[in-house]
Parts: structure tokens; sequence; C-alpha cells
């Protein structure tokens, strides 16, 4: 039986929550950082709204960068379950634009800059998964 998908495009991605926090003798260069995505699906209007909310902690584990961006997502048909193929591509396609705003944050704070690695966001997937909202507007 053949899987029938429906397409997308991506339709745009903002900022919605910036904070950043340097304290004095911190070390920000080998931070860690986490994130975690959250999805809410518009029936009506066939978008999807991807929210990865972003947090990197310093040395003594304190977040000193804490960031939530969305992406936009148009789709081509009404769907009940979000698709598998979705929940691989988004992230991937939302995660450059949030990296490079810290990067660029970072470098315009007058302190080191910070840049996230390049990443498989394959582990997203589940929680992804998890967080889907179908709001029926």
């Amino acid at each position: 039986m053949s899987e029938l998908q429906a397409e997308f495009t991506f339709q745009n991605f903002q900022i919605l929550r910036s904070k950043i926090f340097y304290q004095d003798g911190g070390n920000y260069q080998n931070g860690k950082f986490d994130i975690l995505p959250a999805g809410k699906y518009h029936s009506h209007s066939k978008l999807y709204d991807l929210t990865l909310h972003l947090m990197v902690t310093d040395d003594m584990d304190q977040v000193f960068i804490d960031v939530i961006g969305k992406a936009t997502f148009r789709f081509d048909q009404e769907f009940e379950e979000i698709p598998g193929y979705f929940t691989l591509n988004a992230p991937a396609i939302a995660y450059p634009y949030l990296r490079s705003y810290i990067s660029s944050l970072t470098a315009l704070s007058g302190s080191d800059t910070i840049y996230l690695p390049i990443m498989n966001l394959v582990s997203l997937r589940e929680d992804l998964e998890k967080s889907f909202e179908r709001v029926d507007d």
C-alpha cells in the first residue's frame, strides 16, 4: 500500500523570544544546548507552526541563551496526523535560521560569538510527534 504524502512549503521564520544573559567569569564557548520542538497545525488554513525553543547553558549549567523561533509551513492538503517525512524535514529546515540568529546575536553583543554545531535533528522527531496539536480554526 502506498502512502499519500502531502506536499509542504516553507513560508517564513521569526523569532518569538530572545534572551541572552552574560555574567562575569562565565565560560560560554563550551556550553551545552537543548532544543524543545512543538507543533501546531491549523487545519482551515493548512498552516503548520513549528516552534523550536533553544536553551544554551554555560560550563556552570546556567542558561545564558534562551531563544524561541517559529517556522511556518503551508501544506497542499489537510491531514489528521503529522506526516512522518515532515517531522524529519521541518526541524532541519528551521534550525539553520535559529543557528544563524544565535551567531549574529552573540557576535553583536560584544562578547565571544557562539557557534552552534551543524546537527542531525532526527532525535527531535519523537518529541515533535508527541507535541503535535491540531487546531480546527
